[in-house]
C-alpha cells in the first residue's frame, strides 16, 4: 500500500519534484538518485535493477550461477567516475575520489529480475558478495548509483569494495583493472568452476 500511495503522490508532482517525494530529499551526491529518472524511479521502487560489473555479468562464471534465465531485462550501462581493482578472480568497484578520477568509468550491464525472484537472488547475491546489510565487515558494500544507459539515466544496486577491501586497495595490494571492463581471465575462470 505504501508503494502505491508513493506512485500516486509522485505522479501528480512535476518530473522533477519526484526525487523529494520518493526519497525524501536530502543531499545528492555520487550515490544520490537524479530528479530527472522518474520511470527508473517507479521501477525502482518495485525493485532495483542491479548494476553487474565483474563475474555476474553476461558471459562471465557468476552470470551463469545466479542470473541465466532469471532475468528480465539486459542492457548496457556504465558509471563514470568509478574504477574496478582485481583481487584476481573477481574486481572490486570503488568510486571514491583518491581512487577513481572523473573521468574514468565502468562499463557492465543493468540487469532486471523479475518480482517473483527478486527477494530469493537478491539474497544470494548479497550472499555472494558478501553483504549483511548493516554489517560492519562486508566484503561488498551494496549502494544505490545512477548509471547511464542508452535510454537515459537509472538507479541501480551496486556492490562496491568494502572498508577492509578500500584499506588493501589504498595500500597498493591490489592492481587497477586499466580500462574499467572487467573480463575474468583462465585462472578465475578455474576458480569459480570450482565454487
Amino acid at each position: 500500500m505504501v508503494v502505491l500511495s508513493l506512485i500516486s503522490a509522485a505522479a501528480s508532482l512535476p518530473e522533477e519534484s519526484w526525487y523529494s517525494v520518493l526519497y525524501g530529499g536530502g543531499t545528492r551526491g555520487r550515490y544520490a538518485l537524479p530528479e530527472t529518472a522518474p520511470f527508473c524511479m517507479l521501477t525502482a521502487i518495485m525493485h532495483h535493477p542491479f548494476f553487474v560489473y565483474g563475474t555476474l555479468k553476461p558471459g562471465e562464471p557468476n552470470y551463469a550461477r545466479f542470473l541465466a534465465g532469471r532475468t528480465r531485462g539486459e542492457e548496457p550501462a556504465s558509471l563514470s567516475g568509478a574504477a574496478l581493482y582485481s583481487a584476481g578472480s573477481y574486481p572490486y568497484l570503488v568510486a571514491e575520489p583518491d581512487l577513481a578520477a572523473p573521468d574514468e568509468r565502468v562499463d557492465g550491464t543493468i540487469i532486471s529480475v523479475a518480482d517473483d525472484d527478486y527477494a530469493i537472488i537478491l539474497a544470494q547475491l548479497d550472499g555472494l558478495e558478501g553483504y549483511t546489510e548493516g554489517g560492519t565487515a562486508n566484503l561488498y558494500e551494496r549502494l544505490l548509483v545512477t548509471v547511464d544507459t542508452a535510454a537515459g539515466p537509472c538507479v541501480a544496486w551496486v556492490y562496491v569494495a568494502g572498508t577492509e577491501n578500500l584499506a588493501r586497495i589504498r595500500a597498493g595490494d591490489l592492481p587497477k583493472v586499466p580500462d574499467g571492463n572487467w573480463q575474468s581471465d583462465p585462472a578465475a575462470l578455474r576458480y569459480w568452476s570450482t565454487q
